[in-house]
């Protein structure tokens, strides 16, 4: 018997009930020409077409042919033609058709009868299906005349669609004559469509419909349903073929000579699929948009890449892997080029968001994460080439995402679909940051400033994976195992990496903010290993500025880098920490986030250098915050005003500060409790210090602060 190759990819489950009482149902419904009614039963048949009893019925087959007539010759037979067409395609593998050829050639008459006339709803793919899976000479004689009436634009309409369609190649790569192979050869003029203008609807279907058929074809062939002698036939004339099609074939043929182990056919493949790279190059070269190469690039690096999956650390295509990952990058550089053209002529957001969405829900911007491990991994790629080329790639990204963000398109871009746009940038940065990863793999202290340049340029476009923190935490446990105090060169490339702040417009932009983020978070694990001179020139003055930026984010970062400077350099606090907390305060609470603050006064209170007096500064500028804040009209309303926990803060002194110092903090902090006119609000205060005070954990001078606050007591 012949064979189903629907079969070999998914075995099909077994069908419920009696199918052969369906075909008697969908019958009647032939027999009264009720279409709507034959449909619906024809569809329970088509679920069960791969059942024997279905296959080897001479009456399912008739029924269906019925069915296929009747589709041809009333209005809105779409829909059960298609499905008639399935359950010929089934029958006609059966060994009783194998002996029926007044059936083979009715069969063909039928199914193409059908497809001149109906193209809707799979019409024309499962007619495709049914020619091919008759298998005769006259039935590939058809099918080659309904592929050149134009089948190939609606070939990919839908999944199913694109599927028959690649089942039909492969039922013709495994025919038993010459006309299956020509029938084969002519579907793949379905990949040849290309977009107009600024479109990519076409150039996704195609690629689609590429991934079914190289996934199709692998299954047949290494189910062994292939003869050689049509797989070498095969191969020989897609070498030979300039088209997209080709390309899927050969890579389809690729994978399985690795899964068979036929060197012969791996070498012809690989010979033919180099030639690729010609492609490639000339498309990454090109200016202008040109659909047609475009689409060979697309289908040459969806294809190269599935193959090298499997090529192996010695394969014959290890050599292409930088062109493939530098067609890749400008494919992800597509995403912004096309806002920007869609921008530049006037397109409706919503019509911009359309085409974006064609282009960036392509299997390419979808396999992001398989394709960089393609063409990286195992050390692919030489860092020398890799690293300039993603520098190059998120420099580009960067400084379009900044066109996008400027002001003057600001309105347009926020009404984009912010999904469509969240998506496509979390792939194009997962690509770089797993090509970013391999290439830094044992090199990441000679290369750090490469990989800051890279990771900040992109952060913006970043979503959170396991790669992203371990990438992050390898920097971090980098940056802290340097010698400390030593301006060290790993540590000068991470400060390098610090983007200009120049004029005001920085302030606002969020592009560039998240660079700052980024560098602001890793810089703590840095701080000590710059000379004292590098943190006071260079470091804090930038830190600094970063505080001026408009997002909450930033300035927070800012904040706890400030700690970290005040944790990893004591010696520096009294020159660098007024001037930190007066820039606080004036900020407080606009700008100033609580808790790098509380951190911040913590440490030079509870941590500085014997007989420092800086904790009398902290608490005097403590103090008369909070006075002017009780002074001034309350701005919110809230059961813990923001002076509240600048309040606690203050009282907090009086268990930090060194043991000379109580006697000075108690009367600053008694004057803070009874400055008020108001009793009810002097209890409320001395009711929070007492509080604090119970609290504190160091026995030695507890006794002494809690007498303190009982005589406060009587002052109230």
């Amino acid at each position: 018997a012949a064979m189903h190759l629907e079969r070999l990819a998914a075995p099909p489950a077994p069908a419920a009930g009696a199918p052969l009482d369906a075909v008697e149902v969908l019958a009647r419904f032939v027999a009264m020409r009720d279409v709507r009614g034959a449909t619906t039963a024809c569809g329970a048949v088509a679920k069960a077409r791969f059942d024997d009893r279905v296959v080897e019925s001479a009456r399912a087959f008739e029924v269906a042919l019925d069915a296929l007539a009747l589709a041809t010759a009333r209005e809105g037979g779409d829909a059960l033609g298609a499905r008639a067409a399935r359950v010929i395609a089934a029958c006609a593998r059966g060994r009783r058709f194998r002996e029926d050829a007044f059936g083979s050639r009715a069969a063909t008459r039928c199914a193409a009868a059908f497809a001149e006339r109906r193209r809707g709803e799979g019409a024309a793919t499962a007619s495709a299906l049914a020619l091919a899976a008759i298998g005769s000479e006259e039935s590939f004689e058809a099918l080659v005349v309904l592929v050149r009436s134009g089948i190939g634009a609606v070939a990919f309409e839908t999944p199913s669609s694109a599927l028959e369609y690649a089942y039909a190649y492969a039922y013709g790569v495994a025919a038993e004559r010459a006309s299956g192979t020509a029938a084969a050869s002519a579907l793949l003029e379905a990949w040849e469509r290309v977009d107009v203008g600024d479109e990519y609807a076409v150039l996704r279907k195609c690629l689609f419909g590429g991934q079914s058929l190289r996934r199709v074809l692998e299954s047949v062939v290494t189910g062994g349903a292939v003869p050689k002698a049509n797989a070498d036939v095969v191969v020989a004339a897609c070498a030979k073929d300039g088209r997209c099609g080709a390309v899927y074939v050969l890579s389809a043929m690729y994978r399985s000579s690795v899964a068979l182990n036929d060197e012969a056919m791996r070498a012809s493949c690989g010979v033919a699929l180099m030639r690729s790279v010609g492609v490639l190059e000339r498309w990454i070269a090109c200016t202008a948009r040109d659909p047609s190469l475009e689409a060979r690039a697309f289908a040459s690096v969806s294809t190269i890449s599935a193959c090298l999956d499997m090529d192996g650390q010695n394969g014959p295509l290890q050599s292409v892997r930088a062109v493939v990952a530098r067609a890749t990058c400008k494919i992800f550089a597509l995403m912004n080029v096309s806002l920007l053209q869609s921008l530049a002529r006037g397109r409706d957001p919503r019509e911009a968001s359309r085409i974006l969405e064609d282009l960036t829900t392509s299997p390419i911007y979808m396999n992001a994460h398989f394709i960089a491990e393609a063409v990286s991994r195992d050390d692919g790629l030489d860092p020398r080439q890799s690293l300039p080329m993603l520098m190059e790639f998120s420099r580009n990204v960067y400084d379009t995402a900044q066109e996008l963000a400027a002001s003057e398109c600001a309105g347009w871009t926020d009404t984009l679909d912010n999904s469509v746009v969240r998506a496509a940038r979390a792939n194009i940065y997962d690509f770089a940051l797993i090509t970013l990863k391999n290439a830094l793999r044992g090199r990441l202290e000679a290369h750090v400033g490469d990989a800051m340049f890279v990771l900040s340029h992109l952060e913006f476009a970043r979503s959170t994976s396991l790669e992203y923190a371990q990438v992050l935490g390898a920097l971090a446990t980098l940056l802290n195992s340097l010698p400390s105090s030593s301006d060290a060169p790993a540590a000068m490339a991470f400060l390098a990496s610090l983007p200009e702040l120049a004029g005001d417009a920085w302030r606002g932009d969020k592009i560039l903010g998240a660079r700052m983020h980024l560098i602001l978070r890793l810089l703590p694990f840095a701080l000590s290993k710059f000379t004292t001179p590098r943190i006071i020139v260079d470091v804090c003055p930038y830190v600094r500025r970063c505080c001026d930026h408009e997002a909450k984010h930033v300035v927070k970062a800012a904040h706890v880098a400030y700690v970290g400077i005040f944790h990893a350099r004591p010696e520096l606090n009294g020159q660098l920490f007024p001037d930190y907390l007066r820039m606080s305060l004036e900020r407080y609470p606009a700008s100033t986030p609580l808790e790098p603050l509380v951190a911040a006064v913590g440490l030079v209170t509870k941590f500085g250098e014997a007989g420092s007096e800086l904790a009398l500064f902290v608490a005097r500028e403590l103090s008369e915050k909070v006075k002017n804040m009780d002074a001034a009209p309350p701005t919110m309303s809230s059961e813990d005003p923001p002076v509240e926990p600048l309040r606690r803060l203050l009282f907090q002194l009086v268990t930090l500060v060194d043991f000379p110092l109580i006697p000075v903090i108690q009367d600053i902090l008694e004057d803070a409790v009874l400055d008020s006119s108001d009793p009810f609000t002097r209890a409320r205060r001395h009711e929070t210090l007492a509080y604090t005070v119970m609290r504190c954990p160091d026995y030695a001078r507890k006794p002494m602060i809690v007498d303190w606050v009982m005589q406060m007591n009587s002052k109230l």
